[in-house]
């Protein structure tokens, strides 16, 4: 399989694939939507809420916040404390008030980090801060949260890309979906002919997907995505010797 990229942004990538089967671009596909590690909370607890909303939506809107997912954090299922602790954790909490009598807006940089990780400092390059709830006057809010590692199989919130799509054969010469029309075929696609349809597999296709911002830039999603497919090629490979091998 080879690979030619087309255009590439920190949060868009365009890129053919060739060599290869519509089967490996439909997987790659998945691994991006689902099985790229990323950041997102994934504990709240609720210390005060004299809120409009309740504590589940508040959690639900604080755990869809996107976060910086360049860290090496494990897993909690792979780490060896009981709970929590630096290793597969981050710690923060919020609490804010409004004590006047303007609205006061609480946002994504409101969250602190306690444990030195950089994390304070993130929301701050983020161009527009994300809006978690707005405050009238008297109204408080104070969470404790914990950020960890994982993938949107497990949960969407932890997916980074917005949208992945694939486009191959784009006049229809294979034939795999059939024709669009409102009255008649040969005047609304002309100089399309079934009779001249080739008939076989496609070995080029073109894919593009968007990124959410901050989370992770297009080049390292793309890269993560490959590596995680060919791990998953190798250790298909390596079953199927290992089972040859037995019998």
């Amino acid at each position: 399989m080879k690979i030619q990229i087309n255009k590439l942004t920190p949060t868009l990538a365009k890129f053919t694939l060739s060599d290869t089967q519509i089967s490996f671009a439909n997987s790659l596909r998945r691994i991006l939507l689902s099985e790229i590690p990323t950041l997102s909370i994934d504990l709240v607890e609720i210390k005060k809420n004299c809120t409009v909303l309740p504590d589940e939506m508040i959690a639900h809107r604080l755990g869809l916040i996107p976060f910086n997912s360049n860290t090496n954090l494990l897993y909690k299922e792979d780490c060896d404390c009981l709970t929590s602790c630096t290793k597969c954790a981050i710690n923060g909490s919020i609490k804010v008030s409004n004590e006047g009598n303007d609205v006061v807006t609480v946002t994504s940089r409101d969250i602190k980090f306690v444990d030195d990780t950089g994390m304070n400092d993130y929301f701050l390059t983020l161009r527009n801060p994300v809006v978690i709830i707005k405050l009238s006057n008297g109204h408080s809010l104070e969470a404790n949260l914990v950020v960890r590692k994982g993938i949107a199989q497990t949960h969407s919130k932890y997916s980074p890309v917005t949208v992945v799509g694939f486009s191959y054969d784009e006049n229809n010469r294979l034939r795999h979906t059939d024709y669009w029309y409102e009255d008649d075929k040969n005047k609304e696609w002309p100089g399309l002919n079934e009779e001249e349809a080739i008939i076989g597999e496609c070995n080029t296709v073109n894919m593009e997907f968007e990124t959410v911002e901050g989370v992770l830039e297009a080049k390292t999603v793309l890269i993560k995505g490959l590596e995680i497919l060919k791990n998953k090629v190798d250790d298909l490979l390596s079953a199927v010797e290992k089972y040859e091998h037995i019998n």
